[in-house]
């Protein structure tokens, strides 16, 4: 069998699959090129990686020099969030230091068992967060950023394309991201 001809027989569910997330990745693209706002493009891009993966909790940080900022959440943080969970140094959260050093995704199969620093157990336990992903957002020249998407309460796995999907929505919001913080 030919490639075209296996492209040719995928299944109506497989097609359906992949359609939606074409779907998502052009709705993405195009909400997130439509705004300069930057809180806006954070919002938007957690809620979109939350609707690609159907992993249920997102968070976007930025990293400036050493520093992390924590720019949204999905579903939305409460107002009455500590500090530490908003503004954080980057030495205090080896996993998100280890994906913006690496440029590559890392992940943390399960939190129970995971080596944490008292910062990310912290945040942790108070999201009741399991399975980890940490995705860089990163321009041509610098890692801008990172994606964390999360399981809350039990393990979940993520396939390879699930993190193909969720790189692939990373680079588009690098652009988005970069384009709203020099304007």
């Amino acid at each position: 069998m030919t490639e075209r001809d296996k492209s040719q027989s995928k299944s109506p569910s497989t097609e359906l699959l992949e359609n939606s997330e074409s779907k998502i990745l052009l709705a993405a693209a195009m909400e997130l090129s439509s705004t300069l706002d930057l809180e806006d493009v954070m919002q938007k891009a957690t809620d979109h990686i939350t609707k690609l993966t159907g992993i249920g909790t997102a968070a976007i940080y930025l990293v400036r020099d050493k520093e992390l900022y924590l720019g949204a959440a999905t579903p939305p943080i409460p107002s009455e969030l500590p500090d530490e969970f908003r503004l954080a140094y980057l030495e205090n959260h080896n996993h998100i230091k280890k994906a913006v050093t690496q440029n590559k995704i890392i992940s943390i199969p399960d939190t129970k068992t995971a080596k944490l620093t008292p910062e990310e157990k912290l945040v942790v336990e108070q999201r009741n967060l399991r399975s980890l992903w940490y995705i860089p957002i990163s321009t041509p020249t610098d890692t801008i950023g990172v994606f964390i998407i999360a399981s809350q309460g039990e393990v979940r796995t993520c396939s390879p394309k699930e993190l193909e999907l969720s790189n692939a929505l990373s680079n588009i919001v690098a652009l988005a991201l970069q384009n709203s913080i020099l304007h």
